[in-house]
């Protein structure tokens, strides 16, 4: 429901502050399309590492899209 009520649509650019492991900037993506982006912000490194890990380990190329 979150990202339903973002208001986000193809080729827009979002930010996901303290996106822990990722899972919201993954579904972000998937809404904003190839043309998008996703910045991902989080004050903890470890939470970053984990996000950064399972966006290697997706195969969707909207999710290259997240920074």
């Amino acid at each position: 429901m979150t990202v339903s009520w973002s208001g986000a649509k193809e080729g827009d650019t979002v930010l996901d502050v303290c996106c822990g492991s990722g899972s919201l900037a993954f579904l972000l993506s998937e809404k904003v399309g190839i043309n998008g982006k996703v910045f991902a912000l989080d004050f903890s490194k470890e939470q970053l590492h984990v996000a950064a890990s399972r966006q290697s380990k997706r195969s969707k190329t909207c999710y290259k899209n997240i920074e």
